[in-house]
């Protein structure tokens, strides 16, 4: 009789614990990090391995290496989702001495690799080591940068990563950070704060909504020919806790 009775009560037992989803994943280690990467980019040479936190979560960021490319991966730890991706060529001279391509075949370049893509913005940086045409798209959740040799449209960057409400949709914070907007200044108001520092003539590049040491700022990057102007505003009080002005070479 006690052999019929145990298995009853171990299941009514089993019946009381939450059920763990068997699809649930999570990266507990750098090495679940690097097998992650290692799927993402199958045949790559892994050169660095990294932890960080967040908007308040604990992230893993895999270097790797192959071919020419160089590859920066992000994972969020709770989640194993990746969060941020991207790849840049190394060692190459991006300067072709051609004239420059117009922006209309730049764009055009960009929305042929990221297929109904909205192009956010265009603009040319000025280097020594050659001139490069960067575009920012959005496509769904995911901001998307490119970057072209500005002589001969070659691709030389591509990264993309999910906008900060989509990253934050999912997974269990390690912290108290909360993903709540309630009591900041909208966007239009923070750009209008860093428009009166900047020429009128100047351009947004980008407008992002972020945390800085557990207080959510706005980051925003805005150009004028040669000179960019970068800003860090407090998004509850609207003060400006950085600000930069660069000038290409």
């Amino acid at each position: 009789m006690k052999r019929k009775v145990i298995p009853v009560l171990v299941l009514c037992a089993a019946m009381l614990i939450p059920a763990v989803p068997t699809n649930a994943k999570k990266l507990s280690s750098s090495n679940a990090a690097i097998k992650a990467a290692r799927s993402e980019v199958p045949g790559a040479t892994v050169t660095e391995v990294d932890t960080d936190h967040e908007n308040g979560y604990l992230v893993y960021e895999v270097s790797l290496v192959k071919g020419k490319k160089e590859y920066d991966l992000k994972y969020r730890a709770s989640n194993a989702k990746l969060i941020a991706y991207e790849w840049d060529l190394f060692h190459y001279y991006n300067w072709s001495g051609k004239k420059h391509l117009s922006k209309k075949k730049i764009r055009k370049k960009a929305l042929n690799k990221v297929s109904g893509a909205t192009v956010k913005s265009i603009y040319l940086e000025y280097d020594d080591d050659g001139d490069e045409y960067k575009v920012l798209l959005k496509k769904g959740k995911k901001n998307y940068t490119l970057e072209y040799d500005a002589g001969n449209g070659k691709l030389v960057s591509y990264k993309w990563k999910l906008t900060n409400a989509a990253a934050s949709s999912s997974g269990s914070s390690s912290g108290s950070t909360s993903s709540s907007n309630s009591g900041i200044i909208s966007e239009a108001e923070a750009k209008k704060i860093a428009a009166a520092q900047a020429p009128d003539t100047a351009e947004f590049i980008k407008v992002e909504l972020d945390y800085d040491d557990g207080r959510q700022v706005y980051e925003i990057e805005m150009r004028d020919g040669y000179t960019e102007y970068d800003f860090t505003i407090d998004a509850k009080t609207g003060k400006i806790l950085e600000s930069d002005v660069d000038m290409d070479d």
